[in-house]
């Protein structure tokens, strides 16, 4: 159960003033959470936590090095994508801009540098994977991956051409198997459309969901392609390490925990009962709150700017803000945004595994430049040498040279 701390408990756990404590508050370190009839901020226990650990580790950089991944300390160099102060950047523009008037294909340019050069006008269409039948029914992000890897495993990958043309042709390749359509060269949020048989403002809608879940800096899939790449795979290979990791219900799969909740909220006699009662039992409620940002998603806020929340979504926002003091985040957005167009269960998941493919080109392209193998190294935490024994075995073999 999560534990909600005063301020005057906070400090002492991280062993500061309370001074100290608001000023962490006002640098974004820590997040103060709302509570109805309580006087005072109050903070999560294990945001604290997380918060003493780092600083434990300001005068210890071996024991800092060994948690750097967990924490969330930069650990490579990118040009990419900035979080800072609240906001998303890609190559220094607002994502909040970016979204209002640009499409996916706008921002790949953008993100894998290729300048003047247009790959997506190239008039070179990937192969048609095998076709399968079409359904309405609900996938989790597990079975999209897995056709997604099963189309890029099928071609033959060439970039001694044009390396821009193989991106395009990724990315193609991953819209149409996860929209079972197969590759095509219309704008992706066009084939969306077509795929869900949604109008203008549904296709709108759609495109500024694809624009802004591109690229989040180094997060746990894009590392795992940025991996691939060091090693000199292609970019093929890179994208379905990225599809690897994003499968996982930590990652990709998170949005079905959301509809899993939103399904229990909606269920019960009443939906600011049901989310007061999830707070006051101090569980967290998928899609709220980001450890990245001190604030509001800034993903689901220029969404939202793009397409007003429907009524029950709204609703939800407004509940959970009441009673916890989070904001949603992308991964709210997208759940409400699929929910609000009567689109699949599902979707969500999709929208985000086809514009995560632009991130993942990127950074394997970017990694492929610093031409680097990474390799970190592991902190040992396992018996000495003097003190491991050889395990037991009932059978002795002699061998003779």
């Amino acid at each position: 159960m999560l534990k909600l701390l005063t301020a005057t408990e906070a400090a002492n756990l991280l062993k500061v003033k309370p001074a100290t404590l608001y000023a962490y508050v006002s640098r974004g370190l820590l997040q103060p959470v709302a509570t109805k009839g309580a006087n005072g901020r109050r903070y999560r226990s294990d945001e604290v936590s997380r918060l003493g650990r780092q600083k434990s580790y300001g005068h210890q950089p071996r024991k800092a090095a060994g948690e750097a991944l967990h924490l969330g300390f930069p650990v490579l160099e990118s040009s990419l994508s900035l979080i800072e102060d609240g906001n998303l950047y890609y190559r220094g523009w607002a994502i909040a801009d970016i979204a209002r008037t640009h499409r996916l294909e706008d921002v790949a340019r953008l993100l894998w540098g290729c300048e003047t050069i247009d790959p997506f006008r190239s008039g070179i269409a990937a192969s048609r994977p095998r076709p399968r039948a079409r359904t309405a029914s609900q996938e989790d992000m597990s079975a999209i991956a897995a056709r997604c890897i099963e189309a890029l495993a099928a071609q033959r990958w060439d970039e001694s051409k044009s390396v821009w043309q193989a991106c395009a042709r990724a990315l193609r390749l991953v819209a149409g198997a996860v929209l079972q359509r197969g590759s095509s060269s219309k704008p992706i949020d066009r084939q969306c459309a077509i795929a869900w048989g949604l109008d203008e403002i549904g296709q709108e809608c759609v495109r500024a969901g694809l624009v802004v879940c591109a690229d989040h800096e180094l997060n746990v899939s894009a590392f795992t392609a940025r991996c691939a790449a060091s090693c000199g795979a292609s970019m093929s290979a890179a994208v379905i390490a990225g599809l690897a990791a994003l499968s996982g219900s930590r990652h990709g799969g998170y949005s079905e925990r959301v509809e899993a909740t939103w399904d229990k909220i909606e269920a019960g006699a009443s939906i600011a009962k049901g989310i007061r009662a999830m707070a006051e039992r101090g569980e967290n409620i998928p899609g709220f709150w980001h450890p990245l940002y001190p604030g509001a998603d800034p993903r689901c806020a220029a969404l939202f700017t793009v397409w007003k929340p429907h009524r029950a979504a709204q609703r939800i926002a407004d509940e959970v803000f009441a009673h916890t003091g989070a904001l949603p985040t992308i991964d709210f957005g997208l759940v409400a945004l699929r929910r609000g167009l009567g689109l699949p269960r599902g979707t969500a998941a999709k929208i985000f595994a086809i514009a995560r493919t632009v991130g993942w080109i990127a950074h394997a392209l970017e990694q492929r430049l610093d031409d680097r193998l990474i390799r970190p190294r592991s902190r040992y935490v396992g018996l000495r040498p003097q003190s491991a024994r050889p395990p037991e075995t009932s059978v002795v073999r002699t061998v003779k040279f």
